[in-house]
């Protein structure tokens, strides 16, 4: 009976302590939900107006307490006539110092339109919430249950991130939080994937099991448009006005739009002479073949496909150049072929050469281990490049120049490209024509840098971000794999081909690109994830080396399609730009004249 007796009270002391303990770890989260209340309001709290701006920094006027130094506050796009809370976020502000009833803040990302003097301050309302965690089997895991169940019943926008990798959405504001387990603590944070501050901290003691697949405090990859640190060789020069482009020379309207509709989807675009007889043709490439078309009389004609023999296959890049001087160009595929091993997912590089003769579609080179690109050199030649594929990264080792030998119909045998040495991927650079001394490269993060080629110091920054191009995505074999939930396991990621960067010797020595501002929607709730819709609007940029500093000298019209690739028809005072674009129509070329 005595026994009985002390065995009910030690299952109840077990009971009070397991219940404390979980009392302890609801407290937390309790303390979490609170503060995200507090900090973040329901809806936009006008706290000023901009009234003074100057690059990256602004002020404006304060009225009572004035907001605290690292504060993080929102800028939105001044509509005229419309409410505070139907306005779209412009950027991410965080306040610096406040002195003579001014605040001064640093722009800190640029989520819309650019700021403009007047456009409303605010308090960020009902924020995005990214959620990592270290913890295996995290949907069984009690205290992480709890959170996100008290995260949705506040009816907070929720993403759960699955690896290693934060891609916040590019209209809305958001923090990342952080759950993390040690071998017998937890740690919740809430931090910004804007500045890497953090807003909230708690730690405590947990006495169950803790399995982890990252050590806590690991740094995520953050995919968004963030302004780097660089070292400048000499302060910046003044601001000047863009110089006017020699074509080009103001953003092409709607009405001067032609707009060809195409039956198939389609990755990338070249136009080319194919036959050498003066008469170009534009092809297009998807993940099944090639496509060359016609281009009379303001129409498109089909002319010749040429479908892959290779399932599985992506078209990653498309370029032309003429090998063997015969006056004809090739086409230089880039190809990837999705394969699974034991080891997980991954692409293989299956590149090839291809020419159009008399009809009919040969193949000069297949099954190259590269990716192929061609550029134009300071003296105006193409130049036709190649590098070879990561086994965990997409660019491995030297920038590699092909050559043709014509006699032996085959490659010579490819040697490093000596301008382009120690540069990480091989569509990422163009060459200065008249400054042999630097290149221009475009960033992952979607600036544009000058570096100087002997001590390869960053010389010069671009002033405003070019987005985020994610349209032509492939599997990239990780390391090593991961337990993303449950008994789901993750043995690959999605790398995605890079933009078009491309020089245009005619045109007054200008790099061309794309400035990507459209995005995918996408919310995720108690229901699951679901992709709404598109938001923003593309445009087709130039920018150029001026010997001082990086100047956009062109822009299109933005447009509310995706610009997936372009390329230049003709020669000379008639060439013309042609994009390839997708919209809720599909897909089209259209000419900018």
């Amino acid at each position: 009976m005595v026994k009985g007796w002390r065995a009910k009270l030690i299952a109840v002391l077990i009971f009070m302590g397991v219940s404390a303990a979980a009392q302890a770890e609801t407290k937390d989260v309790d303390a979490l939900i609170r503060f995200l209340h507090e900090r973040f309001p329901d809806s936009y709290q006008v706290v000023s107006a901009v009234e003074e701006q100057v690059e990256d920094r602004l002020a404006f006027p304060v009225k009572g307490a004035p907001p605290e130094r690292g504060r993080e506050l929102l800028v939105l796009t001044g509509k005229e006539g419309a409410p505070v809370y139907l306005q779209p976020q412009a950027a991410v502000i965080r306040v610096e110092s406040t002195f003579e009833g001014k605040a001064l803040a640093q722009r800190m990302a640029s989520l819309g339109d650019p700021v403009r003097l007047g456009d409303p301050v605010v308090l960020p309302a009902s924020p995005v919430i990214y959620v990592y965690t270290n913890l295996e089997w995290k949907d069984d895991f009690p205290v992480y249950k709890e959170l996100l169940r008290k995260l949705l019943e506040a009816n907070y926008e929720v993403v759960e991130l699955s690896g290693d990798r934060l891609e916040p959405r590019t209209d809305r504001y958001g923090v990342l939080l952080r759950l993390e387990g040690a071998p017998d603590h937890l740690v919740l944070k809430v931090r910004s994937i804007y500045s890497g501050d953090t807003f909230f901290s708690s730690s405590w003691k947990y006495a169950g099991e803790i399995r982890t697949r990252e050590k806590p405090g690991e740094p995520l990859e953050v995919a968004r448009a963030e302004r780097p640190t660089a070292s400048f060789a000499a302060p910046p020069e003044p601001s000047r006005p863009p110089a006017p482009a020699r074509t080009f020379q103001q953003a092409a309207p709607p009405a001067d739009r032609e707009r060809y509709e195409l039956d198939e989807s389609f990755n990338r675009l070249v136009v080319c002479d194919l036959q050498g007889d003066g008469e170009e043709e534009a092809v297009l490439l998807d993940d099944e073949g090639l496509e060359a078309f016609r281009m009379a009389s303001g129409s498109l004609r089909s002319l010749a496909r040429f479908p892959f023999s290779r399932k599985n296959v992506k078209g990653l890049h498309l370029h032309a150049a003429d090998l063997d001087g015969k006056g004809g160009e090739e086409l230089l595929v880039t190809l990837g072929e999705e394969v699974r091993s034991a080891a997980g997912e991954d692409t293989v590089l299956r590149s090839m050469v291809l020419t159009f003769d008399g009809g009919q579609w040969s193949a000069l080179a297949a099954n190259l281990p590269y990716y192929l690109r061609v550029v134009e050199d300071r003296e105006g030649r193409p130049v036709v490049l190649a590098q070879k594929k990561g086994r965990y990264e997409p660019y491995e080792g030297d920038i590699l120049q092909l050559k043709w030998d014509e006699g032996r119909r085959e490659f010579l045998p490819p040697r490093e490209y000596e301008p382009a040495h120690n540069i990480y991927s091989v569509y990422q650079f163009n060459l200065i024509p008249d400054d042999p001394g630097r290149v221009i490269i475009l960033e992952p993060t979607g600036f544009v840098h000058v570096y100087t080629v002997a001590d390869e110091a960053v010389d010069a920054v671009s002033d405003s971000t070019y987005g985020n191009y994610r349209e032509i995505p492939y599997r990239m074999q990780i390391e090593r794999e991961r337990y993303i939930g449950g008994f789901d396991r993750e043995d690959s990621r999605f790398a995605y081909a890079p933009v078009r960067f491309a020089l245009e010797r005619s045109f007054d020595d200008q790099s061309f690109l794309i400035r990507k501002g459209r995005s995918a929607i996408s919310v995720t709730s108690s229901l699951g994830t679901l992709m709404d819709t598109r938001r923003g609007k593309d445009a087709l940029a130039a920018v150029k080396w001026t010997g001082k500093q990086i100047q956009e000298s062109w822009q299109s019209a933005e447009v509310a399609r995706d610009i997936l690739d372009f390329t230049f028809a003709g020669r000379g005072p008639d060439s013309r730009i042609v994009l390839l674009v997708r919209d809720n129509r599909g897909y089209a070329l259209e000419w900018i004249h």
